[in-house]
């Protein structure tokens, strides 16, 4: 009987965790279209919506979706004038935001302090443009989610992190990611680097952990980036794209085979960037 019991358990796990991303999904849905009907100022069919899709993601455990419903409320309470209301789902949204995302090196962290000093000093402005809103559509984090394929993410989004996962390459969907400055994606299976270069709004990049052997020549692209972390993959020679960023602040090689006359290569080539690597023996 027990084995019958442990067997019928083990079979509905997969059920269970679909049922669990299915419902994510609906609570998502409900949070997209609350924001769609308030911009609208169809306030109660807001209401009902920003309601439902928070309560399903709270159940779903997904404390950046959570983050997200309360930064829409705050919202709601914004268009409806209650500035206390507003601040107090700002709070919420922030601390949240804070504990789940990366903090991306430009500064985007302090948006939402900026928004809840505006609101407390000034009163709410308008959010009836969806395009207006300075975080949730912009940063997002997707860290250890099981993930082998880009979830859907808004064009606009600045920031994504997908730490934890099943990559095994840069997905191609980013090429449509024009605003795209910060891309978080260590602790992967990344062997393949192939379309890095059409990435070039990337001001920051985190390629660490993953399974990484050769960089490709097109990386020169990348003329914005001031980060870049390649620690702890399989690199024995960097190529000469690299040599040409030069607004690169820090490269991070640590973790890697790259002989010492090579590393001593890109070290002269990169006079004003702070190269991190592994300790050599002096013969």
């Amino acid at each position: 009987m027990k084995k019958i019991i442990l067997i019928l358990i083990i079979s509905l796990l997969p059920v269970s965790l679909y049922s669990q991303r299915d419902n994510l999904e609906l609570g998502i849905r409900y949070l997209k279209l609350g924001n769609s009907h308030r911009v609208a100022k169809n306030y109660s069919e807001a209401l009902e919506y920003l309601e439902s899709g928070l309560g399903i993601v709270q159940k779903a455990n997904n404390k950046y979706w959570e983050a997200v419903g309360y930064e829409l409320f705050a919202y709601y309470y914004c268009d409806r004038d209650d500035k206390f209301e507003a601040l107090f789902f700002l709070d919420k949204a922030n601390e949240l935001y804070k504990k789940t995302v990366s903090s991306p090196r430009d500064g985007s962290h302090n948006v939402l302090d900026e928004i809840i000093e505006e609101i407390t000093n000034n009163g709410c402005p308008s959010y009836s443009n969806g395009d207006d809103y300075p975080y949730f559509i912009k940063v997002f984090n997707y860290d250890n989610s099981r993930l082998n394929q880009l979830p859907s993410i808004p064009l606009a989004a600045t920031n994504i992190s997908l730490a934890f996962n099943r990559f095994t390459n840069i997905p191609g969907q980013l090429n449509q990611y024009n605003s795209l400055e910060h891309l978080n994606i260590p602790d992967n299976r990344i062997r393949d680097l192939t379309g890095i270069g059409n990435l070039k709004g990337l001001h920051y990049l985190n390629l660490s952990k993953n399974r990484i052997a050769e960089i490709p020549d097109d990386i020169e692209k990348l003329s914005n980036l001031v980060e870049l972390d390649l620690s702890n993959n399989r690199i024995k020679k960097v190529n000469t794209g690299i040599t040409k960023l030069k607004n690169l602040k820090i490269l991070n090689l640590k973790g890697n085979k790259i002989p010492f006359e090579e590393l001593k290569r890109i070290i002269q080539a990169l006079p004003n960037t702070n190269i991190i690597h592994d300790s050599y023996k002096q013969k």
